[in-house]
């Protein structure tokens, strides 16, 4: 993702954050298992329980970004090599799950190249826009910006909806041990 559009996201993701979610605090983790240049959130639900929420930015250098989240009752950072996983293994320690996959098994990336209505556009695409796939150029900075706004709250509205309860499930799955 370009410097600009990556800074407006973190910079939207984080308010968003903090308005809708603010149990989620932004955290600084060095981690070989961490996304490059993602966005970490996490959640200590009780000491043996924390909830983790990752935006990371995709890998090929589209204009896209995606959501994970994960768990661990390891009291770190989940430290899975295998991201990310199968939303029906709430049973274990800690894992990652892409955030698309509480909802349907399709995409997960909000593309910044897409227009408004296109399945990219809102986390069920593959973050890669058929105009890029075709070799033409990305769409000029200006036009990408304003769709930030749009597609961030797509994203941590997503979170409310099916994260919360997810990770309600994972709770009960995991009961803490005193």
């Amino acid at each position: 993702m370009r410097k600009e559009l990556t800074k407006a996201v973190r910079t939207e993701f984080t308010a968003a954050m903090a308005r809708r979610l603010p149990q989620f605090v932004p955290v600084t983790i060095k981690s070989r298992y961490a996304w490059p240049g993602s966005r970490i959130f996490r959640w200590v639900s009780d000491p043996s329980l924390h909830f983790f929420v990752e935006l990371f930015f995709d890998p090929k250098g589209d204009d896209s970004f995606g959501v994970e989240v994960g768990w661990s009752r390891l009291g770190r950072y989940p430290e899975v090599p295998m991201r990310p996983g199968s939303r029906e293994d709430v049973a274990k320690p800690e894992h990652w799950v892409r955030l698309s996959s509480l909802d349907s098994n399709v995409g997960g990336m909000w593309s910044l190249e897409e227009p408004e209505g296109a399945p990219g556009a809102f986390g069920h695409g593959s973050g890669r826009s058929p105009d890029l796939a075709a070799g033409l150029p990305q769409i000029p900075i200006e036009q990408a910006l304003p769709r930030v706004d749009r597609r961030v709250a797509d994203a941590v509205e997503k979170l409310v909806i099916d994260a919360l309860p997810y990770f309600r499930e994972v709770s009960r799955a995991n009961p803490p041990s005193f």
